[in-house]
């Protein structure tokens, strides 16, 4: 039965289908591997034995920047948290050059986040709008031909942190 479902899957592939791209996404069309034509919103034809269509949306996106542990330069352990607020500029860059988007963007810029941060005392850090532009300008540096527009990276929580170090490797030899 499985040898019915590979030769109607391939089949199926001989004959084009439709694809829609949303008015709040863009995508890309990759025929033969290597012509790539950059798709507006609208219906288009797809012939999937010689094409591929990627698409994503478009609209402005914010994504969370998780809790860090940061030695301050005046030696205080901190917390530091934040946003980022980003578009997609170039729907072709974003896709093509650049390996998952999203996820390379927040970890970008959480180490963006750790450099900038552990770059000023504590009372520089308090200053978070300033810390925010600083991290911005550097994350915009570092993402330049992503395709990406960032606009705005928010800092979200900032404190003063005590690190413990649980040790959770131990077997049952070491407790005795």
């Amino acid at each position: 039965m499985e040898f019915l479902t590979k030769i109607y899957d391939a089949a199926k592939k001989l004959i084009p289908r439709i694809e829609l791209i949303a008015p709040d996404e863009r995508g890309v069309r990759i025929t033969l591997g290597h012509r790539v034509k950059v798709l507006e919103p609208g219906w288009y034809f797809l012939w999937e034995i010689i094409q591929e269509i990627i698409f994503t949306t478009v609209t402005v996106q914010v994504v969370d920047l998780r809790s860090q542990s940061i030695y301050s330069k005046d030696h205080k352990n901190m917390v530091v948290s934040g946003a980022i607020k980003y578009k997609i500029a170039d729907i072709r860059k974003a896709i093509l050059e650049v390996q998952d988007f999203d996820n390379s963007l927040k970890a970008l810029a959480l180490g963006v986040l750790s450099a900038v941060a552990s770059e000023l005392t504590e009372d520089e850090l308090s200053n978070t709008e300033e810390l925010g532009n600083s991290v911005l300008k550097r994350t915009r540096d570092e993402a330049s031909g992503w395709g990406l527009k960032l606009q705005k990276v928010y800092i979200t929580d900032l404190g003063k942190a005590h690190n413990i170090r649980l040790l959770t490797n131990v077997t049952n030899q070491e407790v005795e």
